[in-house]
């Protein structure tokens, strides 16, 4: 039985990229298993969530910035099949 069979429907990651106005990249030391060392804020869409509003809540989770004024400026979907490890 493959990953899909096994969950019934595919896991969704979020990741937000910030850029300040000099150009600089925020990323954070990681505590979890999904990145090793460093990584941009991100974790995992809720069901009924939009991927604007679960971009917003990861990214005020992880570093407490408020970006719900602000506004998403762009994002990316991909679907993956298998698990990471």
């Amino acid at each position: 039985m493959g990953y899909m069979e096994e969950n019934k429907f595919p896991k969704v990651g979020i990741g937000v990229i910030v850029i300040n106005r000099e150009g600089k990249v925020l990323i954070g030391k990681r505590i979890g298993a999904h990145a090793r060392k460093y990584s941009i804020p991100g974790g995992h869409l809720d069901y009924g969530e939009t991927f604007e509003s679960a971009a917003i809540r990861e990214l005020k989770e992880e570093t407490d910035f408020d970006a719900s004024r602000r506004g998403i400026q762009c994002y990316l979907e991909g679907l993956f099949y298998k698990k990471f490890e």
